[in-house]
Formats: C-alpha cells, sequence, structure tokens
C-alpha cells in the first residue's frame, strides 16, 4: 500500500485476514474538536461550525 490508499483497496489481496486482526492493526481515532457543518459550494468564503457540548 501506499501514502493515502484505502484500507479497502488492499482487502482483496489479504485472503488470510480475520475481522478481529483487521480491527487490531487499525489506529485509534483521534476525537474531532469542531465540525465542518456545511460545504464551501454553500456558503462561498464562509466556514460556519456546528457546536455541540460533549459528555
Amino acid at each position: 500500500m501506499q501514502n493515502g490508499d484505502h484500507v479497502m483497496d488492499a482487502l482483496p489481496h489479504l485472503t488470510d485476514l480475520t475481522a478481529q486482526s483487521l480491527i487490531d492493526g487499525l489506529r485509534t481515532l483521534q476525537p474531532r474538536l469542531y465540525s465542518i457543518s456545511s460545504s464551501p459550494q454553500k456558503h462561498p468564503g464562509e466556514v460556519p461550525l456546528t457546536i455541540g457540548e460533549m459528555h
């Protein structure tokens, strides 16, 4: 695999891969501190944010 390739692209070539070994090999997702809530095509020149309290 090369930088930028998706995991799904490699799956057909990994015939011995189990679901558990795939999950074990994935890195932990980092929390997002913010979210861009709409496309720049919808609001050119703006960056709308969606803000919510996380518990």
